[in-house]
Formats: structure tokens, C-alpha cells, sequence
């Protein structure tokens, strides 16, 4: 009890009550009763429906999930509506004293600052006052955080993995095309290189010509829009030759002048071939408009025709099997036989540098017959000769046969005849001279040779004579001989 003669409420947390002396606070009742009185049932309590409970509920408030101190009840009143017995879980201190000199009386209102016991009405709309220290100090709104800390939604979570997916998309092919632009494309054609499809008409020269100069035959054919039929010169090793024979440095490639929306262009460069300037125009083409420039042009033919036929024939030591025609890079190439009999005289080797002019690659290699073809075509003539000179017959070869009857009559006794080359075939023979060859070479002719005197018997008016001498009988003419076959055939015009 209080120096005033008012119950002085404490805790009895054994017997779960407020006492004060011999009397306990019976919430039923609203008022102090004696320890020894039955406890009413007290009436279930309920949630507070706001922040403040209404005037008519003198119940004190409860915190929301940690329980609170239960505040400590006023003197009862007449009259006044009963609080609501605390719960046993917000009663955790044993004992509580007033802050204050003198207790509020039983129905007393509480206003806002001032501590809340058993029976004291909050005013609707205010806090009630948190029981956590219901004496010592003044009890103040319990601050609760209202933020709520929901989840995420499923739908949320699904967009933020897309956004995610598409910002990884977009970064990836930002990348590629940062690579795509620096690294430009490989050239298309033949195949080979593959950093200068995307390029300008004189880089693509430059880079032609520089793989030519290197002997990289498979790159410069793979800057090429197609490749030619005929590719037996167009590789490495001929390549080394005609490097070897003369190289190729200082390219200088000028840009043509086309219109931007060009699909082709003629391309003027300059360099040196063993250190001799020439020059040569190449044709490119760019014909998917996507700035990929390919050699349209820039092979050279060399005609051969069928001048070189069966002489064992090489461009720069490759066999070209009795081609008419080669196909080759700009650069040195040189004609040589490998046919004993024959040999090669004039200009044997040709440099060629341009594309445009189709008849550089002429070469003005001229065939004859080496110092054993020479021997072999006149001793093939002289045998020739001097087998149709000794026969004594008619019909003796070599063009000489003689009728059996002349045209006055006379009659030439036949196994009878004697012939006899003149002086001046004789020393034709002596010093036989090939013609020189046109066409095909293994037909090697020779000059007219000359008379021949011819002695035989014969029967003028049914009479034999014998030394009869006749004049105007055939000559030796000329010889073909036949270098196809083996010994040397002899034919006579």
C-alpha cells in the first residue's frame, strides 16, 4: 500500500497477478478484491483493431510479436470498465514502482505522456502506452518499422532474368562486331589467303604481285575471282624459276579512277623484273558489291603453237607435254627441248608483266637441229642418195627413175643404167644444210640437190647399143627427213 493508503500493485508472478498487500486486482470486476476472493474468469482477450485501442477498451495495448512489460493497473472506480487481464507471456517484470509521487485512481484517463495502469482509457485514436516500463519513466507509442519486405514476385524474377539474358546478348554480338570490323575477310577464287578479300582495287594487286614475288603460288591464285583452265605453270616451282631468273621488287600499284558503284577496274601498277621496270594492268572485279575485290585478269598466255611439238619441251624446266599454249603468273620464263636432235636459237626466254597485252608472251625461240641432229639428217640424206645412185634399175628412187622408153622411140635396156651425181650435187651433198624449220619441227627438209648423169644400153631400130648417154633425165630434188622415226626416214620432192 502506498503512504496514501492506496494499493501499491505488484506483480505475483507465482500466482500470475497484480497484488498490492492483502488484495489482488480482480480484472473481472475492475477493482481490488481480497487475495482470498475467487477469481472471476477474465474475458478473452482480443487484437487491438489500430495503433490506439478505442475508449471503451481499457485493455492495455500489445506489441506485436515480442512481448510487452504489462502495465500496472489503477485504483478501481465505480463505474469503470474492467481492463483485460494481461497475458501471462507480456509479464516479464516481477515488480514495478511508480514514477510519479501519487498513483491515478481507478478510471482515470490517460493522456498522452503519462504512464497507463490497469483501468486508465486512452482517448480514441491515441497509442495506447507500451506496459514495457510501467514505472520509472513515462511510457511513449511503441515505434514499429511499417515497411513491409515482401518477396519478389515469380513474374518479377522472370523478367529480371531476361533483361539479364538480353543485356548478355547484346554485349556478346557488340564483341563480335568489334572483331568482324577489325579483322576484315578472307579472299575467295582458287583458295589461299584470307586476309584481303575485303579490300580496295590496288591493295588487292599489291598483295597478287607481293605473293607472286614471294613464289606463293596458292595465294595468288586464291586472290583470283576463278581459276584458269590451265594451271601447270601456276605453281611454286615455276614460280622459283622464274624468281631465279629475274625477281620482282619495287611494286608500286596506282587506284584506278571508277565510279564508287563500279563492279570492276583496270589497275595500273609498275615494279621490276631482275631489276628491268615494266609495268601491266590488271583487271578486278568486285561482283557482290560488298567491297570484295578479286584478279579478274591477271594471267599472261604464252602461244606456243606447234612449233616445240615432240622436243621434249619446258617452261622453266616443267614439262608443258606439247601445249600450244601456257598459262602464266607475271614474271621470267624460259623455253628450252630436251630432244638431242634439236636445239633452240634466238630469244628463249621471255619476261612478261601484262595481262592487257596478249601478245607479250610470244616467245621468238627458234628450232633447229643441234650438231648430232645435223650429222643425223645428212647422213640420212647422203644414204638416201647414194642408195638411189647405185641402183640399175628404172624405177631407182630418190625421184631419178627413167621411163624404159624415150619419145623418139629408143629403148633403155633396164638393169643396165649407171648414174652419176654432178659436180655441183655433189658438193651440195658435201655441205647439206638443213632449211630452216617452220612448223613442225620433226619434218626437217633440205635443198634441191641437183642432176644426175645416166649411162645405160639401149635398142634404136632393133639395134643393142651399149654406152648410150642420155640427157635430161630426172634429178635428186629435196629431201624430207623424218625425225619420228628411228633410223631417219628419206622422202624426196
Amino acid at each position: 500500500m502506498s503512504n496514501d493508503g492506496a494499493p501499491q500493485p505488484q506483480w505475483d508472478a507465482e500466482a500470475g497477478q497484480w497484488v498490492s498487500g492483502d488484495h489482488r486486482w480482480d480484472a473481472a470486476s475492475g477493482q481490488w478484491v481480497a487475495r482470498d476472493t475467487a477469481a472471476q474468469t477474465p474475458p478473452a482477450p482480443q487484437a487491438p483493431a489500430s495503433d490506439a485501442a478505442p475508449a471503451s477498451d481499457a485493455a492495455p495495448a500489445a506489441e506485436s510479436e515480442a512481448p510487452a512489460t504489462p502495465q500496472t493497473p489503477s485504483q478501481p472506480t465505480t463505474g469503470a470498465e474492467a481492463p483485460a487481464t494481461p497475458y501471462a507471456s507480456q509479464q516479464t517484470s516481477p515488480q514495478a514502482y511508480p514514477a510519479q509521487g501519487q498513483q491515478p485512481y481507478p478510471g482515470q484517463q490517460a493522456h498522452p505522456g503519462q504512464q497507463s495502469y490497469p483501468g486508465q482509457q486512452a482517448y480514441p485514436g491515441q497509442q495506447q502506452a507500451s506496459p514495457a516500463q510501467p514505472y520509472g519513466s513515462q511510457a511513449y507509442p511503441t515505434q514499429t518499422d511499417t515497411t513491409s519486405k515482401k518477396k519478389l514476385g515469380t513474374g518479377a524474377i522472370i523478367g529480371i532474368i531476361a533483361g539479364g539474358v538480353v543485356l548478355l546478348l547484346l554485349i556478346v554480338l557488340g564483341i563480335v562486331a568489334l572483331v568482324g570490323a577489325a579483322g576484315g575477310s578472307s579472299p575467295s577464287g582458287g583458295g589461299g589467303g584470307d586476309d584481303t578479300k575485303k579490300s580496295s582495287p590496288e591493295q588487292v594487286v599489291t598483295s597478287y604481285l607481293e605473293a607472286i614475288a614471294d613464289g606463293d603460288a596458292k595465294t595468288a591464285l586464291g586472290l583470283m575471282e576463278s581459276k584458269p583452265s590451265d594451271t601447270t605453270l601456276l605453281t611454286d616451282e615455276a614460280l622459283a624459276a622464274s624468281n631465279e631468273l629475274g625477281e620482282i621488287a619495287d611494286i608500286d600499284v596506282t587506284a584506278p579512277k571508277t565510279d564508287k558503284d563500279s563492279y570492276s577496274a583496270d589497275v595500273e601498277a609498275s615494279f621490276t623484273v631482275g631489276g628491268e621496270p615494266v609495268s601491266g594492268t590488271f583487271r578486278v572485279a568486285d561482283y557482290s558489291g560488298k567491297g570484295e575485290w578479286e584478279i579478274y585478269v591477271g594471267t599472261i598466255d604464252i602461244y606456243l603453237g606447234d612449233r616445240y611439238k615432240g622436243l621434249g619441251s619446258t617452261i622453266n624446266g616443267i614439262d608443258i607435254d606439247d601445249a600450244e599454249s601456257v598459262t602464266v603468273f607475271p614474271g621470267t620464263y624460259e623455253l628450252a627441248v630436251s630432244n638431242e636432235n634439236y636445239a633452240l636459237s634466238g630469244t628463249t626466254s621471255a619476261v612478261v608483266s601484262d595481262p592487257a597485252d596478249y601478245t607479250e608472251g610470244d616467245l621468238e625461240a627458234t628450232v633447229g637441229l643441234s650438231e648430232s641432229g645435223l650429222t643425223a639428217f645428212r647422213t640420212a640424206v647422203n644414204d638416201s642418195v647414194n642408195a638411189c645412185v647405185a641402183s640399175k634399175t628404172l624405177e631407182a628412187g630418190c625421184g631419178l627413175t627413167v621411163p624404159g622408153t624415150l619419145s623418139d622411140g629408143t629403148q633403155i635396156v633396164d638393169g643396165t643404167l649407171t648414174r652419176t651425181l654432178s659436180a655441183d650435187a655433189q658438193a651440195k651433198l658435201a655441205n647439206l644444210q638443213p632449211d630452216e624449220i617452220y612448223g613442225d619441227p620433226m619434218q626437217v627438209s633440205g635443198p634441191y640437190i641437183g642432176s644426175v648423169d645416166v649411162v645405160a644400153d639401149c635398142i634404136v631400130d632393133g639395134q643393142t647399143m651399149t654406152g648410150c648417154e642420155f640427157f635430161f633425165t630426172p634429178s635428186i630434188g629435196s629431201p624430207l627427213v623424218d625425225f619420228t622415226t628411228t633410223p631417219l626416214t628419206v622422202r624426196w620432192d
